[in-house]
């Protein structure tokens, strides 16, 4: 399923809206219809993955809401 930003986004808000949060997971290969994987700022984690979709929500969610958010990476 790719990623599409707007449907995110009015979920994000949807889910706010109803809930006064939203909790977002991303996953490593989530991926735009195009292939581009969302992670894929240019910068790769310990495992050589792309690194970079959980800030990348992030900024989404607060550039067209204006929400705070925090995010973290889950180390195994």
């Amino acid at each position: 399923m790719p990623f599409e930003q707007q449907k995110f986004l009015e979920r994000v808000r949807q889910c706010v809206g109803d809930y006064g949060y939203c909790v977002i997971v991303v996953s490593e290969g989530a991926a735009y219809a195009d292939g581009r994987f969302l992670a894929d700022a240019g910068t790769r984690d310990a495992f050589g993955t792309p690194a970079g979709g959980s800030p990348r929500c992030g900024n989404m969610v607060r550039e067209a809401h204006g929400y705070k958010y925090h995010w973290a990476v889950a180390v195994i």
